[in-house]
């Protein structure tokens, strides 16, 4: 992938992940992630969380429903 980068002009940039690995932790601690596939949606203030692709599916069509 590098080479590729690098054919196309594209230059990379080493950088420390550490505060980007210690967000995301903190985020699926605060938010009691422990399975995979899990999304949670925050709207006015609350979050609910939603575990597996079937609950995650119908969270994903109720928010596009209200979003029209």
């Amino acid at each position: 992938m590098e080479a590729a980068l690098k054919e196309k002009g594209i230059k990379l940039k080493p950088f420390d992940p550490k505060q980007v690995f210690t967000a995301l932790t903190n985020h699926l601690k605060e938010d009691q992630i422990d399975a995979t596939p899990s999304c949670v949606v925050e709207k006015d203030g609350k979050k609910n969380k939603y575990v597996g692709a079937g609950d995650i599916i119908s969270a994903l069509n109720q928010l596009k429903g209200a979003a029209k």
